[in-house]
């Protein structure tokens, strides 16, 4: 199982119900006594999206929807994060068509069509405030750019994680 992709239903149930971080910022399932440290990708979540009666809401890969969004980011590679709580995750690539729906130019007054925005703060040398917004659950976040480093700082943990010495690996 370990390096691989798990597709079963019932298993991947499993580790949503049991998905956690400890204080080192691991993630991990925990199977009876033991955890199952997780290597992440990118962040701690995926996240899905879905529209229904053009409302757009978000759901993490564990099935839990996210409320109460605070930020969204873009990053130089063109991955859309998001951030709630002590959470970062990033969008499903599969549904960045679906969520560039629900982008909008903050501005009403300039001529700028929200994806021409994406892309101009995509390629944007510096990181902070853009002029979109994401319309999610009929509230408007702010979506702002991010590099690496910032990310990682803002939001630390551990994407390689390891069982403390002396603890078996699963």
């Amino acid at each position: 199982m370990k390096g691989q992709k798990i597709t079963h239903d019932g298993l991947n149930r499993f580790i949503s119900a049991n998905y956690h971080s400890d204080e080192h910022q691991r993630w991990y399932f925990q199977n009876g006594p033991q955890k199952v440290f997780v290597t992440l990708e990118y962040t701690p979540f995926v996240i899905f999206c879905q529209s229904e009666n053009k409302i757009l809401s978000l759901k993490t890969h564990t099935g839990k929807l996210i409320h109460d969004i605070e930020t969204v980011y873009l990053d130089h590679d063109g991955k859309v994060l998001v951030h709630w709580g002590q959470h970062i995750g990033v969008i499903c690539d599969r549904d960045l068509t679906l969520l560039y729906e629900h982008i909008e130019v903050d501005h009403s007054s300039d001529n700028v069509h929200p994806l021409e925005a994406l892309e101009k703060a995509i390629c944007r040398d510096n990181i902070g405030e853009t002029d979109l917004v994401l319309s999610v659950e009929g509230k408007k976040v702010s979506v702002q750019t991010i590099d690496e480093p910032t990310l990682k700082n803002r939001f630390p943990f551990n994407a390689t994680p390891s069982p403390d010495p002396g603890q078996t690996d699963c």
